[in-house]
């Protein structure tokens, strides 16, 4: 008997005599009221499941036989809105072709959290900012925090990752994203993610490593500032390798949600509103971050960014890059540990839970670039207010390890 997967947000398409046991089973599953789909005029149930899935991420359509183009439908509704397409059929037609897991009235449901949703992984963590090619201040930071064999600097970059292994006090790496561009070192920097992830780590893709990788599979995209000489780099890949890289890049994530939902990392950060959520909307904050379409860009001709941090106040604390900052900057529960490595500055890791901040400095400036300045954020004024935020509570779990905030900035 087949075993099927439901994702905690998916719709789920019921085609046929569906027994009643079983729309009762995914009804429980996902704690959703099934909408019935009329066939010959969808509009009601089109409304409210897109009101369902905007509201929950999850839905139920019933439909009173197997018709392909209602299903179609309905994948691409499921698919817009960032949530799992799911088939339950008797007959199977074309519907692999539009679902994402498809099974029959026979199967076993099995509930399974989304791709994002790692909440059962309490870590520890050591959640390192934007690379941007730096390779050789990646595996300084590495070694220094216990994931590199030393005697790497006697290799060439191309095969650094074979210095790398697993933690042996079993923690995890969590990268921020923006692993290429801008340095000298990107096809090493990513065999050297890779490498990490292989291992239990994770990786949040940024804005630099969707571009760089859509460019590894062909797509057509804008080749002006900072990809120009990295697709130089890598353009003496086989495309096969250059193709099977790129996918990889986009296998991974925009966000996670970690540890019990007491932490969310993300290369941009993320509103509150969007943790856990893989919809366009969420996917463009946690890789682009927040902008102001009304505003003039500033001096430099950067975007006006909008500072969501300030209006932050989540249970979970928000831990992301993107914008870069002259020292760890700390808001409400967002921290930004983007410290400008490949502008000269340093690579920056931020131990979790226990709130350790390891930095190394750049060899060089690489390029040249602005930093924000982050004293704003940890003025004592603001260390008080932010202890008083620090929960001691968050989804009724119990964050016994939680330490004051000036302990969060102890470097190690």
């Amino acid at each position: 008997m087949s075993k099927l997967q439901i994702p905690s947000q998916s719709l789920v398409a019921v085609a046929g005599d569906a027994p009643a046991e079983i729309v009762e089973e995914i009804r429980n599953l996902l704690s959703a009221e099934p909408i019935f789909w009329d066939i010959n005029n969808p509009t009601v149930a089109k409304a409210g499941l897109i009101a369902e899935l905007r509201e929950k991420g999850r839905a139920i359509a019933l439909l009173p036989r197997y018709h392909d183009a209602a299903l179609r439908d309905l994948a691409r509704i499921a698919k817009g809105r960032g949530s799992v397409p799911v088939a339950i059929i008797d007959e199977p037609g074309q519907a692999q072709l539009h679902f994402d897991n498809v099974g029959g009235f026979k199967s076993v449901f099995e509930g399974v959290p989304m791709p994002n949703d790692r909440r059962a992984d309490e870590g520890p963590f050591d959640i390192i900012g934007d690379v941007h090619g730096c390779a050789r201040e990646f595996m300084t930071l590495l070694e220094r925090l216990g994931y590199a064999d030393n005697g790497w600097e006697d290799a060439g970059p191309a095969d650094w990752r074979a210095y790398i292994r697993p933690h042996a006090a079993g923690r995890k790496a969590v990268l921020l994203g923006d692993l290429v561009d801008r340095g000298p070192h990107n096809y090493a920097s990513l065999l050297i993610a890779r490498q990490l992830v292989r291992f239990g780590g994770y990786f949040a893709i940024g804005n630099h490593d969707d571009k760089v990788a859509r460019w590894l599979m062909g797509r057509d995209v804008v080749m002006k500032g900072a990809i120009v000489e990295t697709a130089k780099e890598l353009s003496n890949l086989s495309v096969a390798h250059r193709t099977e890289l790129g996918r990889w890049i986009l296998s991974n994530e925009r966000h996670y949600m970690l540890d019990q939902g007491r932490l969310v990392v993300a290369h941009a950060g993320l509103a509150e509103h969007l943790h856990g959520r893989r919809t366009k909307e969420a996917d463009a904050f946690a890789t682009y971050g927040l902008t102001d379409p009304d505003a003039p860009n500033d001096p430099d001709g950067y975007p006006a960014r909008i500072d969501w941090a300030h209006d932050y106040s989540g249970d979970a604390f928000v831990v992301h890059g993107h914008v870069v900052y002259d020292d760890v900057r700390i808001k409400n529960r967002v921290i930004s540990i983007d410290t400008g490595c490949v502008f000269g500055g340093k690579l920056t890791s931020l131990q979790w839970p226990e709130q350790v901040i390891t930095s190394v400095d750049a060899e060089k400036a690489y390029v040249e670039g602005r930093f924000a300045s982050a004293s704003e954020a940890l003025s004592p004024n603001r260390w008080k207010r932010l202890r008083q935020l620090i929960p001691r509570r968050i989804n009724h779990d119990p964050c016994a390890h939680w330490r004051s905030p000036m302990d969060m900035m102890r470097h190690g």
